[in-house]
């Protein structure tokens, strides 16, 4: 019992450490016992090396339209995280943009910035009436996971798990030897409660994300409108065969419900459409150098 009474205060302790954050816009509180600098160190470390196979494949494309779309969504950014007290966060990002020839539907924004938008997702999205809308839905959804820290918190929440394993092998180092249930068993039931807690946790990360998204784009100047018909191109595409249960993305329909559920809120934040001229991101740092480009408007 005492062993397991100090792997108890331990976990205490590292919360009282580490504590909690606060994820910009919808003010949740956080929990964050990973250091950002080595978070995002890794994240650099990935995403160079996703880049780099990319570009030994070709794969790497330039596209103007997802170029400005971005650049605007990072401006409003971190406009709003400078003026509203995440200037720590806005410190972190280290913006980087990468268009990925691929039929895959999809984008991703790592820790730090790191985003990648494959073509597969453009031409989902088209060039119609909405289109740049539709993208900035997307991609502001994306850069909300980066500001909300997201992924800090699912690997905080692994590490959490594992004092739990902890606790458990202390439990059952304590049981006696009668064979009523096996510790692989046990253990067993433990990684199925633990995966059943995180999974739908990252479900409510989707969610969030969605919502500062549709800030972030209403900041921008595009239309948070357009997120829903973005979901209904995407629950079209699926074919309506996603299910939100045993997954870390809510269903479609479950995402344009809750997106139309907070429409009142994001459109206070929409603002005139921003000037179509291009804008270009801060060239990436690398081992050769550390020069940034800026081009004025």
């Amino acid at each position: 019992m005492k062993a397991i009474q100090q792997i108890l205060l331990g976990s205490a302790l590292l919360l009282s450490l580490y504590g909690c954050g606060k994820v910009p816009i919808t003010g949740r509180s956080s929990l964050n016992m990973v250091s950002d600098e080595a978070l995002l160190s890794q994240s650099q470390q990935a995403y160079s090396g996703f880049v780099s196979q990319a570009r030994q494949q070709g794969a790497i494309v330039q596209d103007e339209r997802i170029q400005r779309i971005t650049v605007n969504l990072i401006n409003a950014t971190n406009t709003y995280l400078t003026n509203n007290g995440y200037s720590d966060i806005a410190r972190n990002m280290q913006w980087e943009l990468n268009v990925v020839k691929s039929k895959e539907v999809n984008a991703f924004c790592m820790p730090g910035g790191k985003i990648v938008v494959y073509t597969g997702l453009a031409q989902l999205v088209g060039l119609g009436t909405g289109a740049d809308d539709e993208m900035a839905a997307v991609i502001g959804h994306e850069i909300g996971h980066a500001i909300a820290r997201h992924a800090n918190e699912r690997v905080s929440r692994s590490q959490l798990q594992g004092m739990g394993a902890q606790v458990l092998g202390g439990l059952l180092g304590m049981g006696s030897n009668d064979g009523s249930i096996s510790s692989a068993v046990l253990s067993t039931l433990y990684g199925l409660g633990a995966q059943a807690v995180a999974m739908p946790f990252n479900r409510k990360q989707e969610l969030e994300a969605d919502k500062i998204g549709l800030v972030l784009m209403a900041l921008a100047g595009y239309n948070p409108e357009y997120a829903v018909s973005l979901w209904q191109k995407m629950e079209k595409n699926s074919g309506g065969t996603s299910s939100s249960f045993w997954s870390t993305h809510p269903s479609e329909a479950k995402r344009i419900k809750e997106i139309q559920a907070y429409m009142p809120e994001a459109k206070k934040y929409y603002q005139k459409p921003l000037s179509t001229q291009r804008s270009t991101l801060p060239t990436p740092t690398t081992k050769k150098t550390s020069t940034t480009t800026k081009k004025k408007k």
